[in-house]
């Protein structure tokens, strides 16, 4: 390899070093996901200045969900209507007499939670910065016990944009790469 290659993807490293990665991830050891066929995606609560970072999140969680084959995932219309028969009071944060009901409406094994904690994008020093932060719980409908919870967060600099002052990654490309890093402590 050329010295000049080696320089620049060591480099390339080292601004991606740059960038601040956390990924902490709860498993139940007693839970059997192999009973887990379908899933409900609740609205995310939003504690973000973003107003449609929370539904911006869902959706892609949504798509990364179905794209993995392992669970079916209920509409969010149905989702909706679902809330909405089972009486659910407080969609992002349902008590387990709430989500048992919901289950019996939707037939669901679980439920997908969460909370969009951080979703900024700006400029520092000419460089587009950008930060996420998301947590995840997966709760079993028939005790209403969570089973499965990550928490994901990313921010910083990209290396391109570090490096040359040009591209970077958006908020919404930094969410899709965190989802995808919470649901491979899930979906294996």
């Amino acid at each position: 390899m050329r010295p000049r290659v080696v320089g620049a993807l060591v480099l390339l490293a080292m601004a991606e070093a740059g960038c601040a990665r956390r990924v902490t991830t709860f498993v139940d050891p007693r839970a059997d996901f192999s009973l887990i066929r379908r899933v409900a995606v609740l609205p995310l609560e939003n504690l973000t200045g973003e107003p449609t970072a929370a539904e911006r999140v869902r959706q892609i969680l949504i798509i990364e969900m179905l794209s993995s084959g392992a669970v079916e995932v209920v509409d969010v219309g149905e989702v909706a209507r679902g809330l909405r028969a089972a009486n659910v009071a407080n969609a992002v944060s349902p008590e387990a007499d709430e989500i048992k009901r919901l289950a019996a409406e939707l037939k669901i094994q679980a439920v997908m939670a969460g909370t969009v904690q951080e979703f900024t994008q700006g400029r520092a020093a000419g460089a587009q910065t950008t930060a996420v932060s998301l947590a995840f719980r997966m709760i079993e409908t028939d005790a209403g016990q969570v089973i499965w919870s990550s928490n994901v967060s990313r921010s910083g600099v990209g290396a391109m944009s570090r490096l040359f002052g040009v591209g970077g990654e958006s908020a919404t490309d930094r969410a899709r790469d965190l989802i995808g890093k919470a649901l491979d402590t899930l979906i294996r």
